[in-house]
């Protein structure tokens, strides 16, 4: 199955993922995205400890970069797995971020490309 195809939600942290992961375990995969704005201020090393506290098969934890290089880079070399940036980047940058992922063994994907699932905000 295609990861675009799975439901997606964005999550700012542990407690919003743990309810998704809760509300939504019969799902075969889903995807959950730790969202640009959260990221900015929590850093690419708070995604790092929620990714391995959500590892799990049905779970694909991601994490969301969009046009923003530096946080890109930096997630790639803690280890993320996952990793979404925006179709908007320069194409030689974004080149060399799939290169280096590729050496890393982290997996990009387009953040435009997934099928968002809202609903109302929990908590």
């Amino acid at each position: 199955m295609n990861i675009y195809n799975n439901l997606t939600f964005t999550v700012s942290n542990l407690r919003e993922a743990k309810e998704i992961k809760k509300k939504f375990w019969e799902e075969k995969k889903i995807n959950i995205l730790h969202s640009f704005k959260d990221l900015l201020w929590q850093g690419p090393d708070y995604s790092k400890g929620l990714s391995e506290k959500l590892k799990s098969k049905k779970i694909i934890f991601i994490v969301e970069t969009f046009d923003n290089v530096g946080l890109t880079l930096s997630s790639i070399n803690l280890g993320i797995d996952n990793i979404a940036i925006s179709k908007t980047l320069d194409k030689r940058i974004s080149e060399k971020i799939f290169s280096i992922a590729k050496k890393k063994k982290t997996k990009i994907y387009i953040s435009e490309s997934f099928n968002y699932f809202f609903e109302k905000k929990m908590g």
